[in-house]
Formats: structure tokens, C-alpha cells, sequence
């Protein structure tokens, strides 16, 4: 696939990951129109290279990911956060202190 479709494809599905193209771009400082224009139904323009890397860098995403491909996630989202949200109760309940160490490089 070449990289103008991977990029709308990846745009469109972090819009879907945020609520929608208006909730992206509020999280990038852009305005709905511009987000429409890069991956609405009629879309005229094209996610270049530079705008790319800072959409990656504001949403936190590793350089080069707007132009990878992705596996779907077969993962209910919802069910994912309810189950987290009842272990981390129950660690809680439990009395249980959880230590988080920091990555190992």
C-alpha cells in the first residue's frame, strides 16, 4: 500500500481512537476542516512527511507509525478498562502495593 493511504488509513483510525475527527483535532491544535480535508469523504489533501512526524510526536507514537500497518485489535476496549478496573480494586481491597519499575534499557 503506498504511504498517502496507509497515512489516511492510520489518521482515520486514530480519529476513531480519540471520538472522532473534531476530539483529534482539538488533541493536535487543528481544526476539524483540516482533518476533513485529510481524511474526510472528499478529502483534497495530503498528510505530508513533516506533519506526519508531529502528529506522531504529539500523540506519543513512535516515529514512522502513521506509515506502518496495523493489526486490528480484536480486543473490546470497554471490556479491556472494566476487567483492569476490577483487578486494580481488588489489589486495592487486598491491601496490595503496587511498584512499577521503570523499563530496563
Amino acid at each position: 500500500m503506498d504511504t498517502r493511504k496507509l497515512r489516511k488509513e492510520n489518521l482515520q483510525a486514530l480519529a476513531d481512537r480519540y471520538g472522532g475527527a473534531t476530539n483529534l483535532a482539538v488533541k493536535l491544535g487543528q481544526s476539524k476542516s483540516w482533518i476533513s480535508q485529510l481524511i474526510g469523504r472528499n478529502s483534497s489533501r495530503q498528510l505530508g512527511d513533516s506533519a506526519a512526524r508531529n502528529i506522531e510526536k504529539i500523540l506519543g507514537l513512535s516515529v514512522g507509525w502513521l506509515d506502518s500497518t496495523h493489526r486490528k485489535s480484536s480486543i473490546n476496549n470497554d471490556l479491556l478498562i472494566d476487567s483492569l478496573e476490577l483487578v486494580l480494586g481488588s489489589i486495592k481491597e487486598a491491601g496490595v502495593t503496587l511498584h512499577i519499575a521503570p523499563p530496563r534499557v
